[in-house]
């Protein structure tokens, strides 16, 4: 009746319908709050238990003596180097003889003086010249040839066979087709820096061939001379005579030639010698 009471006096009021909502629900909670604590306070108090009581006595004379039982201390227990038996005291160790003190030394010799040189023997002086004439040696006369005996000594060929077939020269028919391939390729490597073909039409198929001589220090032995040329055509001919000169000036700068000096036989003369064109 109360809540409808409210409600007719607020509609009075002219309260809105959210702002009447909003009392209620404030009524609400205030009167559940006073119904918590009408209840609250209508439940027995709990009953604390009360602490025990603890009872201390004051003393004021103290003793100065322990009254505490004394505890005997521990035997120690005898100690014997053997079972059953009293120890014995050590014996005193006797003195060790001291060693005699080491002899002296003897003295060691004096070490032998050096013999006094000799003055080398003075050159007798003739009194008639007053030149210098030299002593004497003492000589033993040869041993007596014996008949039919050859007079070339036994050692007459030492160390002269080794130095002879080192420097031997090996024969043109002896040099194997691996040497002159070698020497082919040395003369080529020597020659190769100094030889620059002309350029022209067709100069490339130019081909000069050359021969020459040779002496053992590998310089020349007289001038390169043309053997034949080929290739020569109506466009490169005017380049012909330039590749012969060119040929033999490379061959000049070239020499003298470092070649094997064993091996003169197959490089001595060079009879045919080809000059081309070859790419740079």
């Amino acid at each position: 009746m109360s809540t409808a009471v409210l409600t007719s006096s607020r509609n009075a009021l002219g309260l809105r319908s959210d702002e009447r909502i909003g009392l209620i629900v404030a009524g609400i909670a205030h009167v559940a709050i006073i119904a918590a604590l009408a209840i609250s306070a209508l439940r027995a108090p709990s009953v604390v238990p009360p602490p025990e009581r603890v009872t201390v006595n004051l003393s004021e004379d103290v003793g100065l003596d322990s009254t505490a039982a004394q505890v005997a201390p521990e035997a120690k227990a005898s100690v014997s180097d053997r079972i059953g038996e009293e120890p014995t005291p050590p014996k005193p160790k006797a003195e060790e003889p001291r060693p005699a003190p080491p002899k002296p030394a003897p003295p060691k010799p004096a070490p032998p003086r050096p013999a006094p040189k000799q003055a080398p023997a003075k050159p007798v002086v003739s009194p008639k010249t007053s030149s210098i004439q030299p002593k004497p040696r003492p000589t033993t006369a040869p041993p007596p040839k014996k008949p039919g005996a050859s007079r070339i000594g036994d050692n007459f060929l030492g160390g002269k066979g080794d130095k002879a077939d080192a420097n031997a020269l090996v024969a043109a028919s002896q040099i194997g087709s691996s040497d002159k391939a070698s020497l082919k390729e040395a003369i080529n490597r020597q020659i190769k820096p100094y030889w620059q073909p002309p350029s022209g039409a067709e100069a490339d198929e130019l081909r000069t061939y050359l021969a020459f001589d040779l002496n053992p220090d590998g310089s020349l032995a007289g001038d390169p001379r043309l053997v034949r040329q080929t290739g020569v055509t109506d466009a490169n001919k005017p380049q012909a005579s330039r590749h012969v000169e060119l040929a033999i000036r490379a061959v000049r700068r070239a020499a003298p030639f470092d070649l094997p000096p064993k091996l003169y036989n197959g490089w001595k003369h060079i009879t045919n010698w080809e000059f081309k064109w070859t790419p740079q």
